[in-house]
C-alpha cells in the first residue's frame, strides 16, 4: 500500500510541477490536455464502477473477505481489477494533461506495481473462490480483450 501511495504522490506532484513549465506547447499541448482529461474521466468512472460493484465485498487490503462472494457482474464481467485499471488510466491521463515526462515514468512504474499486486491478489482469490479459475478464463486482468 505504501508503494502505490509513493508512486501516486510522484505522479501527482510531478504533474503539478509540470503545469508551470509544460513539456509541450501549442496544438500538441492542447491535444495532450484533451486526451489526458478524457483518460482521467474514464479512469474515474472505471474505478467508481469497480468500487460500487464490489459492494460489501470491498476491503482496504487485497485479501478477499471471509464472508465475501466472487463478483462477476457489472464492470467485473469485463475486467478482474477495474479499480486498479481505473487508477492507472487516470494516472496516465494526469501525466498527459500536465505533459510531464516524469509523471509518465511514475505511471509506468504504477502499472508494474499494480500488475504484481494483482497477481498476488489472484493467488488469494483462487484459494478463496472455487469459481475463480473459470472467471479468469472469461475476463482480462486490466484491459477488456487485451490484458
Amino acid at each position: 500500500m505504501a508503494g502505490q501511495l509513493v508512486l501516486l504522490t510522484g505522479i501527482g506532484v510531478s504533474g503539478a510541477l509540470a503545469l508551470a513549465h509544460p513539456a509541450l506547447g501549442g496544438v500538441a499541448r492542447g491535444l495532450a490536455m484533451v486526451v489526458g482529461a478524457a483518460l482521467i474521466t474514464l479512469g474515474g468512472w472505471v474505478s467508481l464502477a469497480g468500487l460500487r460493484g464490489l459492494g460489501r465485498n470491498l476491503t482496504a487490503v487485497p485479501r478477499p473477505r471471509r464472508d465475501g462472494q466472487l463478483v462477476e457482474r457489472g464492470v467485473y464481467a469485463r475486467v478482474r481489477h477495474p479499480i486498479y485499471a481505473g487508477i492507472m488510466t487516470g494516472s496516465f491521463g494526469w501525466a498527459l494533461f500536465t505533459t510531464s515526462p516524469i509523471a509518465v515514468g511514475f505511471a509506468v512504474l504504477l502499472v508494474a506495481w499494480f500488475d504484481l499486486k494483482a497477481r498476488r491478489e489472484e493467488v488469494w482469490l483462487r484459494e478463496h473462490y472455487p469459481g475463480y479459475p473459470a472467471y479468469v478464463g472469461r475476463t482480462r486482468r486490466f484491459v477488456p480483450g487485451l490484458y
